[in-house]
């Protein structure tokens, strides 16, 4: 592939379709966390907050191209089409949740959030930190992203990169993940609140549809 070829297809990646999140419903009383994700330009992740002013970040991604920050045409164009190992990230960021400037913190283009069920949260951090100790014997640290990478067993590919990993983390919140996964902008969808009726006050209905309020 030419380098203009490779050059407009990063270019559809990175910034071209953009998947919408649908949060999941957290009923009144129920205990929720926030979850936030951020944009980098070319990769995103997820933050989970910890213990009282702790929070973890982790990302997925290609070895040499995220883990040792080869970033040059050619490891480019290996992490798309022939990725030989895969890396899982992990971040620990000294802050509260409920803190401004997480997006200046990490460094992200953008950080949007939202609230899941508390033990969807903590199961799935759970289950990541599980997953990221398995080769610790791999651990590298990279001053470039911040962060600490071990080797993880999951192929990386153009079809199954960091914005893909992204998305089934979040379905295993309880999110739904709308439009193409493709770059790294995931836009948040508002949940349009229940309408409550006051009693005996009639809602609107479509044309020939009568509905009756029952008092």
């Amino acid at each position: 592939m030419s380098r203009p070829c490779l050059l407009v297809l990063l270019a559809c990646l990175c910034g071209g379709c953009q998947a919408v999140i649908v949060p999941p419903r957290v009923t009144p009383g129920e205990p929720k966390l926030p979850v936030f994700v951020a944009d980098y330009g070319y990769h995103s992740s997820v933050i989970f907050p910890r213990a009282e002013g702790l929070m973890v970040e982790y990302a997925y991604g290609d070895w040499n191209f995220f883990a040792k920050n080869q970033k040059s045409l050619g490891t480019t164009f290996d992490a798309l089409f022939s990725s030989e190992q895969a890396t899982l990230a992990r971040r620990v960021l000294l802050r509260s949740p409920w803190q401004d400037g997480l997006q200046e913190a990490v460094g992200a283009i953008s950080v949007v959030r939202f609230d899941a069920p508390r033990d969807k949260v903590i199961a799935l951090d759970l289950e990541l930190s599980r997953r990221f100790s398995k080769d610790l014997d791999s651990i590298i640290y990279t001053p470039a992203h911040d962060s600490y990478f071990v080797k993880d067993a999951e192929r990386y590919s153009l079809g199954n990169n960091c914005n893909h990993l992204t998305a089934r983390w979040l379905e295993r919140l309880g999110c739904k993940v709308e439009g193409v996964v493709f770059g790294s902008h995931f836009k948040i969808k508002e949940q349009e609140p229940a309408v409550q009726k006051a009693p005996g006050i009639k809602s609107q209905a479509p044309a020939n549809v009568e509905i009756t309020m029952i008092e």
